[in-house]
């Protein structure tokens, strides 16, 4: 077959891609399914997405949607009763595709039901892995049975997800998250400097422990070096953030702004950036944070443990440091805002890290795994 051939031959036989996901929030999971759906389309897939209109990127992107109408509810127990009911739904919605050539792509562990359907009709089945803290255990232990029951691949975030949270005898793969269109344009454009004051920056959620507390005790500790300020980005509304943290109880050092579409601004100005997530109760299994301030050249404050040390090498980029030696971040933080020359180098390595983690690497790897299922699916037939 000629290559001209190939291609036509190849085009036609694309799969529909079934993506799947639980909750459109404004989390790390459904930004990189986002990312999956934008680099398919571009390829010419086409895409039939299912989830809910939460208020996350999935309702951006080029792709059928389908409206699960899951939600989380406050009594907790029927909120997993609505979880079970939704993946019952959700399985005999997908049913549909059963004469129709088509890739069932399940991000997180948790929308078992679209799974479920795709083993029942035959459907290549293959998830996207990013989370190790599912909870309780025994839930866990029954996703992970899901996975293992009617997953033909599994797609891990990481090298530390995939070490954690391996499923024996399912193939697997390795295909790193990147960075927004939009991070990486402000990226490009962005020369690190260092400033006469310089910014210690952190993006969390409002759980606690992302390290929020933690990073209020560093500002402290700081609060008499003119030379350092802190600033904070939380995604929650401002309500949320003054009902967590009263204004009265926050350093007068730290500025604290409320969830943003596009952290750029943010980053732009940071001189330092921290992780400052507890390992005593939960392992980052990558950092994409982490990875947008490196983009940017920032050094970084990581924990010793999981997906950051796949990003950050020690003393070379930033440091690892675990979140509870505050006065050892404290210190490492003075340090270098009074080391110019240790900051420059830093900020340069940052930098060729990022490289390795590039939007351009991860299109290229997400086409070449795609292209790779569709010709198996052609040669099975």
């Amino acid at each position: 077959m000629t290559n001209a051939k190939w291609t036509e031959h190849h085009q036609q036989a694309k799969p529909i891609i079934v993506a799947v996901h639980l909750n459109n929030n404004i989390s790390g999971s459904p930004r990189v399914l986002a990312d999956y759906i934008e680099v398919l389309s571009e390829e010419g897939y086409r895409i039939d997405l299912f989830t809910n209109r939460g208020n996350g990127p999935l309702l951006e992107v080029p792709a059928q949607f389908y409206d699960t109408g899951f939600q989380w509810l406050s009594n907790k127990y029927l909120s997993h009763l609505n979880y079970f009911i939704s993946q019952a739904k959700l399985f005999f919605r997908l049913l549909r595709y059963r004469h129709s050539d088509a890739l069932f792509l399940v991000n997180t562990m948790l929308p078992f039901g679209a799974a479920l359907a795709g083993r029942c009709i035959r459907k290549p089945v293959v998830y996207i892995v990013h989370e190790t803290m599912v909870r309780p255990i025994l839930f866990k232990q029954f996703c992970k049975a899901m996975i293992s029951y009617t997953a033909t691949h599994v797609i891990y975030v990481s090298l530390y997800t995939q070490r954690s949270e391996q499923i024996k005898k399912i193939p697997s793969s390795i295909i790193y998250p990147t960075i927004s269109k939009n991070i990486a344009a402000a990226a490009q454009n962005h020369t690190f400097s260092i400033p006469e004051q310089c910014i210690v920056s952190m993006i969390s959620s409002i759980q606690l422990f992302k390290g929020n507390r933690e990073f209020f005790e560093i500002a402290k500790r700081c609060v008499n070096n003119s030379q350092i300020r802190f600033e904070l980005l939380i995604s929650a509304t401002s309500e949320e953030i003054d009902h967590l943290f009263p204004f009265e109880s926050r350093p007068p050092n730290v500025t604290i702004f409320s969830e943003q579409p596009n952290p750029a601004d943010f980053l732009s100005r940071a001189t330092v950036f921290l992780n400052l997530t507890r390992p005593s109760e939960v392992t980052e299994t990558f950092g994409l944070t982490i990875l947008e301030a490196l983009n940017f050249g920032i050094p970084c404050i990581v924990p010793p443990v999981g997906g950051p040390l796949e990003l950050i090498d020690n003393e070379q980029n930033g440091l690892c440091i675990d979140s509870s030696e505050v006065s050892k971040i404290t210190d490492a933080i003075t340090v270098l805002c009074q080391s110019p020359e240790r900051l420059k180098k830093y900020s340069s390595r940052a930098y060729q890290k990022a490289l390795q983690f590039s939007p351009e690497q991860f299109k290229s790897r997400v086409i070449q795994f795609f292209h790779s299922q569709s010709s198996r699916a052609d040669e099975s037939k």
